[in-house]
Formats: structure tokens, sequence, C-alpha cells
């Protein structure tokens, strides 16, 4: 688990475990049945499709220039770049060609950047990018060949936290949220708001405007505050350690409590999250880091979420994409205003951090400090 410039110590050299697909075995006899699911499994197993045939949900495609994978639906593409409908970026939200600027910039960025998790050691990283306005609306999605399936959600779920807790209204859609079904198995939202403001000592925050990036979101996630420290109290928007367990993190599983206990019941919802005033972030908060706001001057307009090889690769990815698309474009939008970002808010001694981004990032280069100043 140990990580040095980038790349994560070998525990064991055995290749003994690896599988080899062409003698896999059989489905092998069950000793019982295989059940449906009611929008999920039909009891039936059917053959695979392959990936990157268009019935598979991917294809290839190009994005400004660089190699990507697009998500499809029935032939055509379900997220191309498109312009922000968004009424309440008063006609300033992202442009079709500004976020075709971005997802090719982060695209050409993780390439040549070394992923943490890839094998072999020192290959570029690979990533899922989703573009969002003030809605969280996708107005783009694009993927590096070969990037992590799971991190087109994940990436999704980031760009839309980050925008939810930047906007002054993050206070007032918690509170106003849909109680939980069970209050002895999750908590009214508007406690998160409460136990955020009493922490930081601030009775304006998540009201403020403050631009909050998913690595400044998760900091006040965790068990322990600081991160990793044993004994120390949570964060704000994480459970108490006692209470605490992967499954169940705080904010992150109280917020799709209801419709999550509806689904096991045989009750299926659009969203996952269980009301209204969430809708913005319809498939989940996030807390891992990843995804930054983005502003045209000091306007909110919309967020990126990174999800591939590596959090602080992917914190990296976010925050350059956007001020190198920014330099391209010239077009007036960027990263938001170092005066309003959250790694501003002083808390136990320290800062939240906005992103982390890694050491001699790129391959082939002993470049450092890559996004001091972005």
């Amino acid at each position: 688990q140990i990580a040095v410039d980038g790349r994560t110590l070998r525990y064991v050299d055995d290749e003994d475990i690896d599988s080899n697909p062409a003698v896999a075995p059989a489905f092998p006899p069950a000793n019982g049945q295989l059940l449906s699911f009611d929008g999920f499994f039909n009891d039936t197993v059917t053959a695979g499709v392959l990936f990157l045939d268009s019935t598979s949900g991917y294809v290839r495609d190009t994005i400004g220039g660089q190699a990507a994978e697009v998500l499809v639906d029935g032939g055509g593409p379900r997220f191309p770049p498109t312009d922000s409908g968004n009424p309440l970026t008063g006609g300033g939200g992202l442009t079709k060609n500004e976020v075709t600027s971005i997802l090719s910039s982060a695209l050409e960025i993780a390439s040549r950047a070394r992923g943490q998790i890839r094998r072999p050691g020192g290959s570029s990283m690979r990533v899922n990018i989703s573009i969002v306005d003030l809605d969280g609306d996708v107005l783009g999605f694009a993927r590096s060949p070969d990037a992590p399936i799971f991190g087109g959600d994940v990436s999704l779920q980031k760009a839309r936290t980050a925008v939810f807790f930047s906007q002054t209204n993050a206070a007032t859609n918690l509170i106003n949220a849909a109680l939980p079904d069970d209050a002895t198995r999750a908590r009214p939202l508007g406690d998160y708001v409460n136990d955020v403001r009493d922490f930081l000592g601030d009775s304006t925050a998540l009201a403020n405007g403050i631009a909050f990036s998913d690595r400044a979101g998760g900091n006040l996630s965790r068990p322990f505050f600081p991160d990793g420290i044993n004994g120390k109290p949570n964060g704000p928007l994480s459970r108490p350690f006692a209470q605490w367990s992967p499954f169940s993190t705080g904010l992150q599983l109280d917020a799709s409590f209801n419709n999550l206990t509806d689904i096991l019941a045989g009750i299926n919802h659009d969203t996952c999250t269980s009301s209204p005033t969430l809708d913005t972030v319809k498939n989940g908060f996030q807390i891992f880091p990843g995804s930054v706001p983005i502003y045209r001057g000091s306007v909110l307009i919309g967020a990126i979420g990174v999800s591939g090889d590596g959090v602080d690769q992917d914190d990296m990815v976010a925050l350059l994409a956007v001020d190198t698309a920014a330099t391209t474009s010239g077009t007036g939008f960027n990263n938001a205003p170092l005066a309003i970002r959250a790694d501003n808010i002083s808390v136990g001694g320290g800062h939240l951090r906005y992103v982390s981004c890694p050491p001699t990032p790129f391959i082939g280069s002993d470049v450092q400090n890559v996004c001091a100043g972005k």
C-alpha cells in the first residue's frame, strides 16, 4: 500500500495466481436456483457482447483530436459536448466548444501522466471525464481507451458533488431534503449542515459560495479529522468512527437511504438520492478526490469530475484540464478564483485541501509542482 513517486511497492512477484480465460470452467451447476431481481436480473445467464461494439454501450471516437471512447445508446452518442442550458448562469454557462476543449485537454494531460494503479509501472493513466452544469446535467463525457469502467459513474458523482457544494443553495437543499424513512438508521440531512457550521465555526457555511472540490468535501467526510489520525473526532459529513463503515459513511449513504431501501424492496427509482432537492447529485454524492468547480470570472457555471488511475492524479487532470483549456480558448472560464477556494478554510490548526497533485507526475519528465498557482 506504500506509494513512492507515483508507484506502489510490490508485495509478491508470483504469477501462479493468474487465471487463463481460455480454460475457464463452465458456469457451475448451483445448489439452488438463480433468482430474478426486478430491474437488474431476469434469472437467465446470457452471453456478453464485444466491448466497443455499439451494443456494449461504448464506441471509439475522438474528442478535439484526442483518442477517446464515448457512451452510446442505440448507436448515437449519449453525452456529446453540448451547450449548458441552465438559466441560472444567465447565458454564461459552458458552451459546446468549451466543453470539447476541456475534455480534449483532460485526455491529453492524462496521456502524459503516470498511472498510479496501472501495470506495468510507468504506463500512462487512463481516465473517465464528466462535465456538468449547475443542475448536474451532463454537458460532455469521454474516457481514455482502457479506462476503468466503474469510473464513468464515479467521475459524474465527483463533478456533481463539486457543483452541488459550491452553490449558495447547498445548505437549503440539504435542510429541505426528505426525511429518512427510518430515523434509527439514517439522519436528517439538515443535521449535517448544522454539524458543518459548528465544525468550521461559520454560520454561513454551504451558503456562502465557497468553491468546494471533492478533495475538500472529502476532508470533511472522514471518520477521523485530520484523516488517518486515530482518536480524532469525525469530520462533520461522516459518522463517528464507532458507527462508521465503508457502507455507511454518513451523508453519502443517508442522502440515498430511502431510495436504496426501496430498491431492495423491489421499488425502482430513476435516481439514487432520495429527494427532489438533491437532483443535482441524482446518482449520489462522492467523497473521493478528483473534481473541481468551473467559473466564468467569479460566477459558478459547472464542474469537471475525473476518475481513473489514482485520486491525486485525478485531482491533477481535473485542475490542469480546466486551466489549459481556459488558456487555449480565451473565453473567460477557468478554475475557481483563489480567494474563494475551500483551502482558505482554517480548521483544527490547518486548512482544508483543494487539490493534491502528485510529485513528478509526467512520464519522461522531472517537472514538479505542476498545479501551483492554477
